[in-house]
């Protein structure tokens, strides 16, 4: 990019959204440098990579590298380098045997230094793989769970009431349904509801969803998770699940009268 009074910022490398997926393999993928400047902001570097709007990226062996941030050769406001890899909005990111590098900062007149891209940047609501490994991200400053869980209702036994609790991991769309031990379902508490990372808690009062109270016995809480968007190829999941954070989990609730 040519030098100018006010830099423009560097492309982006590769741009994947609107539900697409690509599988790359044995390749470089560098974004482009930020302008240089003589008296203003030089531009920042470009992503190599940015994944939005349920869309899914899958690279092996690969380079990923954000472009460098501009320098400035008459004032003190150089760009900032690329990150490697930025995912948005329901989207994945998936990596093996592959190198993320951020770019670095540009560099002022006076020795100042715009700040170096990182090798990946997501939100809450995007999954990052690499070589297997979840990458797990932060909300509001507080750590999300590491996995998604049903935990057992309490109390158990229980007589009028019992509280029904789960956690996420990553958003999901969520399935919770109290079935007899005929199979039949006796409650439905959430079908294919799409729920943020966190805890999330369900008094049931032991009536169906007719509203009539049910009979002692044993019945089958069932939690069943799955990625937000249905049908989509993602390498790393196995029918539509990803170990540990999507799949199905029972637990046995006795009511007694």
């Amino acid at each position: 990019m040519g030098d100018c009074y006010s830099a423009e910022d560097g492309g982006i490398a590769v741009f994947v959204s609107d539900t697409s997926t690509i599988d790359v393999q044995n390749s470089s993928t560098l974004g482009g440098d930020g302008g240089d400047a003589l008296d203003e902001e030089g531009g920042n570097g470009g992503a190599g990579v940015k994944v939005q709007d349920y869309s899914n990226a899958s690279f092996e062996n690969s380079n990923i590298h954000g472009g460098n941030g501009g320098d400035c050769w008459y004032s003190s406001y150089p760009g900032d380098g690329g990150n490697g890899i930025e995912l948005y909005n329901y989207s994945v990111g998936s990596i093996s045997n592959s190198e993320l590098i951020g770019g670095d900062g540009g560099e002022g007149y006076d020795g100042s230094e715009g700040d170096s891209g990182v090798p990946y940047q997501i939100d809450s609501s995007s999954i990052f793989i690499i070589d297997g490994d979840t990458v797990m991200v932060i909300v509001s400053g507080q750590p999300i769970p590491e996995f998604f869980e049903l935990f057992q209702n309490f109390p158990n036994p229980f007589n009028s009431q019992t509280t029904i609790k789960y956690e996420l991991a990553v958003v999901s769309n969520v399935s919770l349904l109290i079935y007899n031990i005929l199979g039949d379902v006796v409650r439905t508490i959430e079908v294919g509801s799409r729920k943020l990372p966190g805890e999330y808690s369900y008094i049931w009062d032991g009536k169906d969803d007719k509203g009539l109270q049910v009979g002692t016995g044993v019945y089958l809480l069932k939690l069943e998770t799955r990625y937000p968007v249905e049908n989509m190829h993602i390498p790393s999941f196995e029918n539509g699940y990803l170990k540990n954070l999507y799949g199905i989990k029972v637990k046995k609730l006795l009511l007694i009268k």
